[in-house]
């Protein structure tokens, strides 16, 4: 056996491993239930622990939540918590849309039309470039790119777990990457402009919508090649069912019927149409979705860019529905997104568990207390330049796997980091986009990642023996590739000293 298979071999197993050890794992259910009860439990016991925030004269201190204060207050936010959870507002309002556009087929005529002539190489590239560019729509990105990966590669009879494996690494694990402004930047770059004040080296620094971009669109170009690679190198290989019959198309046609072409050039002019007037409410001085006090439009916040996001699939999807006739009245509209919400019964009980957790550990105050004393520690560790840039990145990389929401890790993280990256010659462009790399990096393999039921239901459709550990085992090379290629652009862009954006020194 050369030595290259011998690698492949050993690592093949590695990840046989780590599918058993993770279908052992307890339902996400049961392990968000056991960390809120963990949490609480730490909260007492390090009830009162207080530590100084940085740049202020205010001071962090865990608060218990085992007394009977503490469970009126679990008890009293139980609905707050779990209405106001981001993943769950995102995907019930945005499976709404998806659903119209999947369901009528208009995803699979789109494939078969547009792709069914690529090479298979090119196909895996492109499901990789559209789950990149896809957090475009914020995390709608992630719902929709796995159940297009799967479409896109069934018309092309390929194994449809292998487009999902590469739609949900790419759009969950790339999604710092981007070759255009996206809301996630106004949001991110908002928090870091609160925290630029506390140390006067950092005040005056850019913080505009734009400071992350050059690095955003490098990324694109780096983990383009490798989570193809990725794909046809490893993933492919090693988890293609087998179980799907990809010759059994008798009911399922090639070709791009008379009704599906004018269904998609009905879905392409009503697109054109929904851009032309979102164009015309946003951009004039007095839009109507522009901020009549402030000027700024309201594209710019999750909240409104979901429910955009969600109706433009929804009318693509009813005009291809109706001109294809694969819509025939209202009460298949009703139907179809009535459907797509019983399907998400899996993803709610999660989401309800998931989101007491987030908010218990929020009002602890124990991760702003833990974020603190970390940065301490690499202070005081005195660890500079690429070697800060790596423990940095795995460090965040590592408790993304347990706290998912960027913008909340952020509101945490940066009165820390920014004012410490800060004294230490690092602008808060360069702080803000090392941190959004490893925010991304690790979702897909955190079995705490509350969109993972939904990729988990799409491959069990597949695969009926599937379970955490095979989706933590599928993402983990992407994770790993990613992760290591982003360091490594991280390295690049220190050593030649490159702007991290228009006007975003990456020094001070």
């Amino acid at each position: 056996m050369s030595a290259e298979k011998k690698k492949r071999s050993l690592f093949q197993s590695f990840l046989n491993g780590v599918e058993k050890l993770g279908n052992k794992l307890p339902h996400p259910f049961t392990l968000f239930v056991e960390l809120t009860i963990f949490v609480i439990i730490l909260s007492a016991i390090l009830k009162g622990l207080s530590v100084k925030i940085p740049g202020s004269e205010k001071t962090a201190t865990v608060v218990s939540l085992l007394n009977g204060s503490g469970l009126r207050w679990i008890v009293e936010n139980m609905l707050t918590n779990f209405i106001e959870f981001p993943p769950f507002r995102a995907v019930l309002v945005t499976m709404l849309g998806v659903s119209l556009a999947d369901q009528t087929g208009l995803f699979e005529a789109f494939s078969k039309k547009f792709l069914i002539k690529m090479r298979p190489s090119l196909v895996t590239g492109a499901v990789i470039f559209l789950g990149l560019m896809s957090n475009l729509a914020s995390d709608a990105g992630i719902v929709f790119m796995p159940a297009l990966g799967a479409t896109i590669f069934i018309a092309l009879k390929k194994d449809p777990i292998i487009g999902i494996a590469a739609g949900y690494a790419s759009a969950a694990s790339g999604y710092f990457a981007n070759l255009l402004i996206t809301s996630h930047d106004a949001t991110l770059t908002g928090i870091t402009a609160a925290a630029i004040d506390i140390v006067p080296i950092t005040s005056g620094a850019p913080t505009h919508i734009a400071i992350n971009w050059f690095m955003a669109a490098a990324s694109v170009l780096v983990l383009l090649p490798v989570g193809t690679w990725v794909t046809n190198k490893i993933i492919e290989p090693r988890f293609s069912s087998g179980e799907v019959d990809l010759n059994a198309t008798s009911s399922y046609s090639m070709d791009v019927s008379a009704d599906e072409m004018k269904g998609l050039k009905a879905a392409g002019i009503s697109l054109v149409v929904y851009l032309v007037v979102l164009a015309f409410l946003s951009i004039p001085e007095n839009a109507v979705f522009r901020n009549p006090e402030t000027g700024k439009t309201i594209l710019a916040g999750f909240n409104p860019v979901i429910p955009i996001i969600a109706f433009a699939f929804f009318v693509v999807g009813l005009a291809y529905g109706v001109v294809s006739k694969k819509i025939r009245s209202e009460k298949d509209v009703i139907g179809i997104m009535a459907d797509s919400m019983k399907s998400l019964s899996g993803f709610l009980v999660i989401a309800f568990a998931a989101s007491q957790l987030v908010g218990i550990f929020k009002k602890t105050n124990l991760a702003t207390v833990l974020a603190i004393e970390g940065a301490d520690v690499l202070k005081t560790a005195g660890v500079e330049g690429i070697p800060l840039i790596t423990v940095f990145i795995l460090s965040l990389a590592v408790i993304n796997l347990f706290l998912y929401s960027g913008t909340s890790k952020w509101a945490l993280l940066a009165p820390v980091f920014v004012p410490m990256f800060g004294l230490l010659g690092f602008s808060p462009a360069f702080t803000l986009a090392l941190y959004r790399i490893a925010d991304s990096s690790t979702n897909i393999i955190s079995p705490l990642f509350p969109y993972l039921p939904i990729v988990l239901g799409l491959v069990t459709q597949y695969k009926k023996d599937a379970g955490i550990g095979t989706i933590m085992s599928m993402m983990l090379p992407y994770s790993i590739a990613f992760t290591v290629s982003w360091i490594l652009l991280a390295s690049v862009w220190y050593v030649l000293g490159l702007p991290v954006g228009p006007g975003a020194p990456m020094l001070l």
